[in-house]
């Protein structure tokens, strides 16, 4: 089956005319970006129309909201956050032996074959998210952490006091 190219799509779904479509490519060009980064930095579209049309191209999910990340926060041990915020995915969810990894945009397969690597993992799946969902779930996933050694610290500290006492 052959993949329609983003524009096909994106003529398809309406989402812009040749018009729009000229315009991205001439910023393409003179800023030397992708059609995506001059489609979203010429305001031609919205960074939900083009997660919605990177769907329908890629045939896959999309999670415009990214709630409840279902992750242990010490994922981050293994997956750096710069990693994380340098390539704009997050991990999600584990479901079942894969993980579920939001990403911003399909095409970047390397970073997902690096996490399969790091983790262990035999499967990893992609549903694709806004990049500022992305990024506010990275920085969720990091506070996350950050709770959690707070909250070994003050159990530390609470255990000391009890041994003091004795």
């Amino acid at each position: 089956m052959k993949i329609q190219s983003l524009e096909e799509v994106l003529l398809d779904m309406n989402l812009v005319d040749d018009s729009s479509l000229e315009k991205a490519r001439l910023a393409q060009r003179e800023k030397a970006v992708s059609l995506n980064e001059a489609l979203l930095s010429a305001g031609i579209l919205s960074d939900y129309d083009l997660i919605q049309a990177l769907s329908k191209q890629w045939n896959i999910s999309v999670m415009n909201m990214i709630g409840e990340i279902e992750v242990d926060p010490s994922i981050i041990d293994k997956l750096p956050i710069t990693f994380l915020r340098k390539y704009v995915m997050v991990p999600v969810k584990f479901h079942g032996d894969a993980m579920v990894v939001a990403v911003n945009d399909p095409t970047n397969q390397e970073p997902l074959f690096d996490i399969s690597k790091i983790m262990d993992l035999r499967d990893i799946r992609r549903v694709l998210a806004p990049k500022q969902e992305i990024l506010a779930a990275i920085n969720r996933l990091v506070a996350m952490k950050e709770e959690n050694a707070k909250d070994i610290m003050e159990d530390m500290e609470e255990e000391d006091d009890e041994i003091l006492k004795d």
